[in-house]
């Protein structure tokens, strides 16, 4: 399954639909979520048919910026779905997996209603009792090296972002391609992201996390591939191996990553790639046995 987030800067635009159409014929999402799509019903379903989908829910623009719509396909059996003005929730129950939530959220962007939304988040927890994936535009980031120019973000800020997911056992998923989701003028940022509780990471062993190119906005598109490993020679039993974001906050990733390289160095003149896989293990064995093994670890 394909999902694709975008905060789209309006989709009133003939320019910008088609730029839509040009990402959908590219990546061919089964679920499609857009922010700040600046439609209300009537424009929403008029795109939802000239886009193919079968379904959707709407969060209603003000009528000048704003507004959130979610389209998909009825094979991928979704029951319900709930709707505010900075998320829409759905229940999917594809195949024979017991079935999951996914979360399309928007972030506040005002500082002062920032804690608004993280309590949205804890309550969305609050009601989950499956696997979750959550991913949009969160107006924030959770460390200093997601920003580059501008203003320094404050830890303050960065915290309380850190602190609602981890409350609500959720962790950043990573990504292939440029860090940086958003850009204006010298400023560039990664605001844009999926999140998961741990059994949808667990459901889901070969997933995917790509940011694809800027079009006709100031934010990427985000495509989650739940089987974008099957693209991908396999690791082998112990499943796909992919770079954690989260490392890059630790102060011992640095580290890990040179003594695996001098390691293997010194054992013999290896082509990069093989260098890069012990890499790779190395980091995935510390993140099982270190920050995620023991319980004494402050």
């Amino acid at each position: 399954m394909k999902i694709l987030c975008w905060n789209c800067h309006g989709m009133r635009k003939p320019a910008a639909v088609r730029a839509l159409l040009g990402i959908q014929g590219r990546v061919r999402p089964d679920v499609l979520f857009l922010s700040e799509a600046d439609l209300n019903k009537a424009k929403a379903e008029k795109l939802r048919r000239r886009l193919g989908f079968e379904a959707m829910a709407v969060s209603e623009s003000d009528g000048r910026s704003g507004g959130l719509v979610m389209f998909w396909y009825n094979k991928l059996g979704v029951t319900s779905h709930e709707v505010q003005p900075n998320f829409i929730d759905m229940r999917i129950n594809e195949g024979n997996n017991g079935g999951w939530h996914f979360t399309g959220f928007y972030g506040e962007p005002s500082g002062e209603r920032k804690h608004l939304m993280w309590e949205y988040v804890r309550q969305l927890h609050a009601m989950m009792d499956m696997p979750w994936l959550m991913a949009g535009d969160f107006n924030e980031i959770l460390h200093s090296h997601e920003k580059e120019g501008g203003v320094v973000r404050s830890q303050r800020c960065m915290q309380a972002f850190s602190d609602a997911l981890a409350d609500c056992g959720l962790d950043d998923l990573g990504y292939i391609g440029d860090k940086f989701s958003w850009r204006r003028g010298h400023i560039r940022e990664r605001l844009d992201r999926p999140t998961s509780n741990a059994i949808w990471a667990d459901m889901f062993l070969g997933f995917g996390v790509t940011n694809e190119e800027f079009d006709k906005s100031d934010h990427r598109p985000v495509l989650i591939d739940t089987e974008y490993q099957l693209g991908v020679q396999p690791r082998g039993p112990s499943g796909p191996c992919k770079f954690e974001a989260r490392w890059l906050a630790e102060t011992d990733v640095e580290t890990i990553v040179q003594t695996a390289w001098y390691n293997r160095k010194a054992l013999d003149a290896a082509p990069l790639p093989e260098i890069t896989a012990d890499i790779h293990a190395a980091l995935h064995r510390w993140d099982k046995e270190v920050l995620k093994g023991p319980r004494t670890r402050l």
